[in-house]
């Protein structure tokens, strides 16, 4: 008797793909993580979309771009529920009460009814803007082409990203994903060491299978 297929999570974000501008943006965040391990055992959040933004008048700009594109589907209404600035981005620290990276300019809530039907996760757009990236990063590129604005949002992802939802992914249309190097032992584990993760995140990823060392 042939072994049976373990079941794999809907991909609920699909209806989105066509209107995403993936040059610059990405989709990570608990729903790529629970995507990338095929978990059926809990549900995500939201749906996180990190952004490449040279300011905020950028990203206001784009969500409505998207929100435009997304519209043009029969029967689909998407509504801007809330917008958020930070006021700490680029000064260091935190750049809000949820613990985001001082690059992030803001963030974006959404949601959509396709048909009369609510679309089942909100959509959270999050703004980065140009990122400082290491030497390192900076001297390869000296001896190669520039690197796109999304390369360079899915280097600066994985450094700012609490674990384990550091992977991220585009939809161009097939799945391409992005999984630091560093990230796929513990995700293939699921042990995560404390120092990696915001204090406040550890109970969420407890209830999810993971467990935390010193």
């Amino acid at each position: 008797m042939a072994a049976s297929t373990p079941p794999s999570p809907p991909d609920v974000a699909r209806p989105l793909y066509r209107a995403i501008d993936w040059s610059r943006c990405i989709i990570g965040g608990s729903y790529a993580l629970q995507q990338y391990l095929g978990d059926t055992h809990w549900q995500p959040n939201d749906i996180d979309i990190p952004c490449a933004v040279d300011s905020h008048e950028d990203f206001v700009k784009l969500i409505e771009t998207y929100r435009v594109k997304q519209e043009l589907e029969p029967g689909t209404k998407v509504t801007l529920n809330s917008m958020i600035v930070s006021t700490n981005a680029g000064r260091g620290g935190s750049s809000s009460s949820e613990g985001f990276d001082p690059s992030v300019t803001s963030t974006a809530n959404l949601t959509m009814v396709k048909d009369g039907v609510q679309f089942p996760l909100p959509i959270q757009f999050v703004g980065v803007k140009d990122p400082r990236y290491p030497w390192w990063f900076r001297l390869f590129h000296l001896f190669s082409k520039e690197p796109s604005q999304r390369d360079k949002l899915v280097e600066h992802y994985s450094r700012i990203a609490d674990m384990p939802a550091c992977v991220a992914y585009v939809a161009t249309p097939a799945r391409t994903w992005f999984v630091p190097d560093f990230a796929k032992s513990a995700l293939k584990t699921r042990t995560i060491r404390k120092h990696t993760i915001s204090a406040d995140r550890r109970e969420k990823y407890a209830a999810r299978g993971f467990t935390f060392v010193e």
